[in-house]
């Protein structure tokens, strides 16, 4: 499928329901989402929440605007509040490195341990390539258990297009397409 690969859900990994410490956790808005973007008029369908700081949110928000009016904001990496926003639903993005992976396990943990605001709807995870290529053996392992966790896992591929666009110009990926296409039919808040 060019680059995006899509999975549904395996089954979950030992340790899933066990308590994450508080210094592993993502922490909260404690108020309404504050986006980066000053001429951001509409209201986003659902959150990116990064697994860990660059993971991806920013560009794959930016990646969804081509959805209309069903796109995705960037909200960092804190978990939104449902009773202030009008979407609920989450998608957490994590790089493909061992940090990334194993912060993506980690806010599974917590979102599975109910430590996280009430309401709040987990779509599942995208995982972004850190590099060009195949991920060695033992990342490819880590992936697949920390993506048992999650009920809709998608893939990005490295694409030299995110690295070489600049603040303020457009990003167009279309080979992102198909994973905001996906994100969007798994939508569960009233549009």
């Amino acid at each position: 499928m060019n680059g995006v690969r899509m999975s549904g859900r395996h089954s979950a990994p030992a340790g899933l329901y066990e308590p994450l410490e508080a210094s592993r956790q993502l922490g909260t808005w404690t108020g309404a989402v504050r986006s980066g973007w000053p001429d951001a008029p509409r209201v986003p369908s659902w959150w990116f929440v990064g697994a860990h700081g660059g993971a991806g949110t920013t560009t794959l928000a930016l990646c969804s605007q081509g959805g209309g009016e069903v796109f995705g904001g960037d909200a960092g990496h804190l978990w939104p509040q449902p009773s202030v926003e009008v979407a609920r639903d989450v998608v957490v993005v994590a790089r493909t490195t061992t940090w990334g992976l194993e912060a993506a396990q980690d806010a599974a943990r917590q979102f599975h341990t109910g430590r996280v605001p009430e309401g709040t709807e987990l779509l599942g995870l995208v995982f972004v390539a850190d590099a060009p290529g195949r991920l060695p053996k033992p990342l490819a392992l880590l992936r697949r258990l920390v993506a048992s966790a999650y009920l809709q896992t998608w893939s990005v591929d490295w694409h030299e297009a995110c690295r070489m666009t600049g603040r303020g110009e457009d990003l167009v990926v279309p080979a992102l397409e198909p994973v905001m296409k996906s994100i969007r039919s798994t939508l569960r808040s009233p549009q």
